[in-house]
Parts: C-alpha cells; sequence; structure tokens
C-alpha cells in the first residue's frame, strides 16, 4: 500500500505482487471527513500504525487520528481522549 495526499485529498493505492501492477485503492476529501483543519494536513504522518485491520495516520497537531479500514477500503476519523498526548501508546487502540 502507498499512501499519498494534498490539501483537498487523500489516496491509497494498492500493490498487487501477482500482477504485478498498482492500482486506486480509494480516495477521500478532506471534507467529507469533516473536522479536518487544512493547515493540519502538512503534519500527517507517512507511516501509519496498523491494528485491527486498521490503518492509523495521526493527522496534524489535532486530537484525531486518520483511519483507513482494509477490508472496505473506507476512511473516518477517529477523535482521541482529549489528555491522550500525556500517554505513550500506540495509535491504534481506540477503535476496532
Amino acid at each position: 500500500m502507498c499512501w499519498t495526499r494534498s490539501l483537498e485529498m487523500g489516496t491509497v493505492f494498492v500493490y498487487s505482487s501477482a500482477s504485478g501492477s498498482w492500482t486506486h485503492g480509494t480516495s477521500v476529501n478532506w471534507n467529507a471527513l469533516g473536522n479536518m483543519e487544512p493547515e493540519n494536513l502538512s503534519d500527517i504522518g507517512w507511516w501509519p500504525s496498523h491494528a485491527y485491520g486498521c490503518l492509523y495516520w495521526g493527522a496534524g497537531v489535532s486530537n484525531k487520528l486518520i483511519k483507513l479500514d482494509i477490508n472496505s477500503m473506507e476512511f473516518t476519523i477517529v477523535n482521541l481522549p482529549g489528555d491522550y498526548k500525556e500517554y505513550n501508546m500506540m495509535r491504534g487502540i481506540f477503535s476496532s
């Protein structure tokens, strides 16, 4: 999987070792996710965490995660607890 993003949207591409080619996995417009601040998008991490069949990216300086369900290829936003920065944790533990 490869993740790329712009100020308008995020896109996932999937590589198939069987066919030897990349295909478009899914895209999402940031406005569709709601509550995403465009100025925070440049801080979204490139390397996701994985848990429960989902990939999670930190959404910049906000207390949100961008979640990609690998089975449905759907993006959603996960709100973290307000005090999450006080803890050393794995990202995917707040959603299943």
